[in-house]
């Protein structure tokens, strides 16, 4: 069955000025080519405060690496480094790519990797869909909200695309 619901999802037009927050991203990096639908790179930025979540911006792109790698950065830079940022690592080569970040890219900023571990996206998305369902989970007036709820209400259907529900899954698993 579906795991979220669009109703379930309330705009609000800002987050509280002061709040716990990360930004977190679920890599990818290929470009969109005809006949061809790679996944998305997706950095969720979320907060909390009195058990309310708020999802403040999503940023998606499918390209290159050195692309991403602008991206990555360019948001960092506007998030400030206040915001922490992590990145999931589910693999070997993800290691290696956090090290890059860690090294190359996002010197200056708070930045790990975060482990996502061997249970199922349906399982880590299930902590935050029912924070959703409870109607503790906000969006924050903004571009990326369509995409957003249209890949909310897709997921778990075959060959759609998660990466915004796993970039929320890591953010809500480190600010819980």
């Amino acid at each position: 069955g579906k795991v979220f619901t669009r109703s379930w999802f309330s705009i609000v037009p800002e987050a509280p000025a002061v709040m716990k927050e990360v930004r977190f991203w679920d890599m990818a990096a290929t470009e969109q080519k005809p006949g061809k639908d790679p996944d998305f790179t997706a950095g969720a930025r979320l907060g909390m405060k009195d058990g309310i979540f708020y999802l403040r911006d999503m940023q998606r792109t499918r390209d290159k690496p050195r692309v991403v790698e602008r991206l990555v950065l360019l948001t960092a830079t506007l998030d400030t480094i206040d915001i922490p940022i992590r990145m999931e690592v589910a693999s070997a080569g993800d290691k290696y790519m956090v090290d890059h970040f860690r090294r190359h890219v996002l010197t200056g900023f708070t930045f790990s990797g975060d482990h996502v571990g061997s249970k199922s996206k349906f399982v880590r998305a299930g902590p935050w869909a029912s924070a959703a369902q409870a109607g503790n989970f906000l969006l924050v007036e903004g571009p990326w909200i369509e995409d957003f709820l249209d890949e909310c209400e897709m997921f778990g259907e075959k060959d759609q695309h998660d990466d915004q529900i796993d970039a929320v899954s890591g953010a809500y698993k480190v600010l819980t």
